[in-house]
């Protein structure tokens, strides 16, 4: 697995694992793109982060997608993403250190949902969890 703990960047070698980043920046995002007729899975852990002070945002698509959802806290995530890409942003607050967490991502080839666990993992993800 290739690991990444810098403040962002574009990931395209799967699969890849983002850890926590405990540096200056208070905002870091990632890219994450895959070939074309692949889709990007996401399993998160449940993340133990400050909420109010820190969180995961989800977005389907490049940066400028629509949000998903932010998660700061809560039930294990399986998320598959419509296209090749999707982003992750993690937030805190200037007075706020990092809290760690771990974000595991791969390829999985186009077509039919495997079981219907992800829709409704992204559907949860959306309504809930938000800090």
């Amino acid at each position: 697995i290739w690991a990444t703990g810098a403040c962002g960047g574009v990931l395209t070698q799967h699969p890849g694992k983002i850890f926590n980043y405990d540096g200056p920046q208070r905002e870091c995002v990632w890219t994450i793109k895959v070939k074309p007729g692949f889709h990007v899975i996401l399993a998160i852990p449940p993340l133990h982060l400050t909420c109010g002070k820190e969180y995961v945002e989800l977005l389907d698509g490049p940066p400028e997608s629509e949000t998903i959802g932010k998660i700061c806290g809560g039930i294990n995530l399986l998320f598959r993403s419509s296209s090749n890409t999707v982003t992750l942003k993690y937030l805190t607050t200037r007075d706020h250190r990092a809290s760690p967490f771990s974000i595991y991502y791969y390829a999985d080839p186009e077509g039919p949902l495997p079981f219907p666990y992800f829709e409704r993992q992204a559907r949860i993800a959306k309504e809930s969890n938000r800090p």
